[in-house]
């Protein structure tokens, strides 16, 4: 019964994130399909939300001294920095070599090539909280908590 309800807690938490996504690109741009919606990043992170709910139903169901909550926790931190730090750094870099290509290439070349190269794919660290946490809300309105 446990793992049944951890598996749906972590499910709907990711869900509920993704949902959130959409809303606010609708809100934002008048359109579910254009901004973050579909792309990488964005408000809330679903990573963080999935993690954070997983970690939490570890925590309930194996308690906080188990190596289940401990692995969860050290991987809901490898995601949220990987989502704030990681993936920033490789924005950068891709900055850099797209400047690289237009010098050599054109810029015509590159924009008709990598459309989005300038678009950011991490995560500011409030988008991070705010997935952490929500997965967290989640997780104990489907656990009955």
């Amino acid at each position: 019964m446990a793992d049944e309800r951890a598996f749906f807690s972590v499910l709907v938490s990711w869900l509920m994130a993704q949902l959130i996504k959409f809303v606010l690109a609708k809100v934002k741009s008048g359109d579910f399909f254009s901004g973050r919606a579909l792309k990488t990043g964005g408000m809330p992170s679903a990573h963080a939300a999935l993690v954070g709910s997983l970690c939490f139903c570890a925590g309930i169901f194996n308690g906080t001294t188990s190596i289940e909550f401990l692995t969860t926790l050290v991987l809901a931190g490898i995601v949220s920095y990987d989502a704030m730090h990681m993936r920033a750094e490789f924005h950068r870099q891709g900055l850099l070599l797209k400047e690289v290509a237009v010098k050599t290439l054109g810029k015509e070349y590159v924009d008709k090539r990598c459309p989005n190269m300038n678009e950011f794919q991490g995560h500011e660290m409030v988008e991070v909280v705010a997935g952490l946490a929500l997965g967290v809300v989640v997780s104990a309105i489907v656990l009955n908590l």
